[in-house]
């Protein structure tokens, strides 16, 4: 009986606390979390401020996604340049 009402409670506290920790999920740990406010425009010329990393690997990675960002930007795909720009943003973190 005790152990019954020991994991009833452990539940309820359980349960209390995930929309808790599902808000602080929600707004996101990542770095470029203002980015969907930006246009792919404005994160194009953010990027060109940031500093290159010393990792090859990244920073060819980062070259790949902005040259991917301009096809789609010359597409008139605002939502695809701006996903390419956000994982080029990452890689040059």
């Amino acid at each position: 009986m005790i152990r019954i009402a020991l994991a009833a409670a452990t539940a309820a506290i359980l349960f209390a606390a995930a929309p808790a920790s599902a808000q602080t999920d929600a707004m996101g740990s990542g770095s470029m979390s203002s980015t969907p406010a930006m246009s792919c425009a404005d994160m194009m010329t953010k990027a060109q401020t940031m500093r290159t990393p010393e990792d090859t690997t990244k920073a060819l990675d980062a070259q790949k996604e902005m040259k991917m960002a301009e096809t789609a930007q010359a597409s008139k795909d605002e939502t695809t340049c701006k996903m390419h720009m956000k994982k080029a943003m990452d890689d040059l973190m």
